[in-house]
């Protein structure tokens, strides 16, 4: 029986160094990685990368993490791919944290630790898997 592809994971922050640190984790954790610089580039690569879950920078100057989420959700090959928002956003805005929990899969703060981070992807990876089951 061969061996299943590691889940691919498109990450979009428009920061290199964050982009840098999080192919770092998750290549360390086993999972293959596509990372964009922008939202454009992010829905451009999403039909040839084929990622099963989307990290995705709210704060981006070029297109807003926001304005790439609602196009995702709007397309048909795309509104089911999991997206978790990687955002700097302090905790204790709880409007936009509970408006930022409603509509994505999940969120994790900037600055993250890894292991929460790792976790956080693999149960959205698994809650994906549930419903398309």
């Amino acid at each position: 029986m061969p061996e299943s592809q590691p889940p691919m994971i498109l990450v979009v922050d428009d920061e290199q160094p964050i982009l840098d640190i999080l192919r770092l984790v998750l290549e360390s954790n086993d999972f293959q990685v596509h990372a964009v610089l922008d939202g454009r580039e992010a829905l451009a690569a999403i039909p040839t990368v084929k990622p099963d879950l989307v990290l995705l920078d709210l704060m981006m100057a070029d297109m807003d993490g926001w304005t790439v989420y609602r196009t995702m959700k709007e397309d048909e090959t795309m509104r089911r791919i999991p997206v978790i928002v990687v955002t700097a956003i302090p905790e204790k805005t709880e409007e936009v944290m509970g408006r930022l929990a409603a509509k994505v899969d999940d969120y994790v703060v900037k600055p993250f630790h890894p292991k929460n981070l790792v976790a956080r992807i693999n149960a959205a990876l698994a809650n994906a898997a549930n419903a398309e089951a």
